[in-house]
């Protein structure tokens, strides 16, 4: 298998932040194949931090394994999962810039508000309460689970009822905003590789010069994707609450923002948003 015929990208951002759209979008390139989500990041902490480690005392003999050894067996395994015909293949996983699974290789970074991650997040939550352990935790969780279930409108008719519980909404915007300064410090590092950041609000204003930045980043001519489908247009003509891909709206927060779940939300992330630009003050 030879490597070098083929190019890499990273495709990161948090969770529900668009890295599913941005990925399609990308797609629709016949040279870009984006692949994923294979969260490699936990295979070279278990190198970086784990058995191998534990064997080098030498430390830049784990980054030479790392350097020589996993991340060649990231790139080859992207290629065998790629369209062979593919000749740049990016690595789709809504995950921290940190640590770089493919070093050298250029970055694109997705942004969203925070507020509206929430929302998404929540309604994801309820759409696959197999991924949290939330409705085993919190009696008042299960109650609007069930709820969900019987009336996949609920919320929709009780909007109050999606940010209810203090616990959750604050461990979601504590995470989300825990993430953004994480990889808003790896940007400002000087040696810092190629970084495109593409924020959702961007995107859904103008999907055609978004794409076409994106083509460019990676080197590809834009002339060359093929039309924007309908299905990859910005948000939904209605609400699917029961599906993955839900509204894809921006403000949506709005909809379900109560007094007492924005003061968690400022308490938890308030300051991340203002460094984001999503607020002017904490009064918003």
């Amino acid at each position: 298998m030879d490597l070098s015929e083929k190019r890499f990208f990273c495709l990161r951002g948090f969770m529900k932040s668009g890295t599913n759209w941005v990925g399609k979008l990308l797609n629709l390139h016949p040279q870009i194949d984006c692949v994923g989500e294979f969260h490699w990041e936990r295979y070279l902490h278990l190198i970086r931090d784990g058995v191998i480690a534990h064997a080098f005392v030498d430390r830049q003999e784990t980054d030479s394994i790392l350097r020589d050894e996993m991340h060649g067996l990231i790139r080859r395994c992207m290629v065998r999962l790629a369209d062979p015909a593919a000749s740049v293949i990016g690595d789709r996983t809504p995950h921290s810039i940190e640590p770089e699974t493919l070093p050298d290789d250029p970055v694109i970074c997705v942004i969203r508000d925070g507020r509206d991650v929430l929302i998404s997040r929540l309604h994801h939550l309820f759409n696959r309460p197999e991924v949290t352990a939330d409705f085993d935790c919190h009696e008042d969780m299960a109650g609007e689970l069930a709820r969900f279930q019987k009336n996949p409108n609920h919320f929709l008719e009780n909007p109050d009822r999606l940010l209810s519980n203090e616990q959750v909404v604050r461990t979601s915007m504590r995470m989300w905003a825990t993430h953004m300064e994480q990889d808003r410090k790896s940007m400002q590092q000087g040696d810092r590789r190629d970084v495109l950041v593409i924020r959702y609000e961007d995107l859904h204003a103008d999907v055609e010069s978004k794409r076409f930045e994106l083509y460019c980043f990676l080197g590809v001519d834009p002339a060359e994707a093929d039309p924007l489908e309908p299905a990859l247009r910005a948000g939904f003509r209605q609400e699917r609450p029961n599906k993955f891909f839900r509204k894809g709206q921006v403000g949506d927060w709005k909809n379900y923002m109560t007094d007492q779940a924005r003061r968690w939300v400022n308490e938890e992330a308030g300051q991340e948003l203002l460094r984001q630009g999503y607020i002017d003050s904490l009064d918003w």
